[in-house]
């Protein structure tokens, strides 16, 4: 549990979401592995979920990056420095 805690203390909401697409795709793809031995349809089903959500964790990498470089740094380097 302990690390649990630590992990959600050091990383932001968007490596949170990051990670849970990654575990999801892991789970999902060992589960197709195992399914597929007992019913290739089905298994396929399954890697076409996994398919799905790789997509999914590649579309919002690619929108948190642009929105990092074209929103948030322009933010930051026209925010004044306080200083008179």
């Amino acid at each position: 549990m302990e690390v649990l805690r630590t992990w959600n203390k050091s990383t932001s909401e968007r490596v949170k979401v990051q990670h849970v697409y990654i575990a999801i795709i892991v789970v999902v793809t060992v589960v197709s592995g195992l399914v597929s031995l007992i019913s290739p349809q089905l298994g396929r089903q399954f890697i076409t979920v996994a398919g799905v959500a790789l997509v999914a964790f590649i579309a919002n990498a690619l929108v948190w990056a642009l929105t990092r470089v074209y929103l948030l740094d322009r933010l930051e380097r026209k925010r004044p420095s306080g200083k008179k």
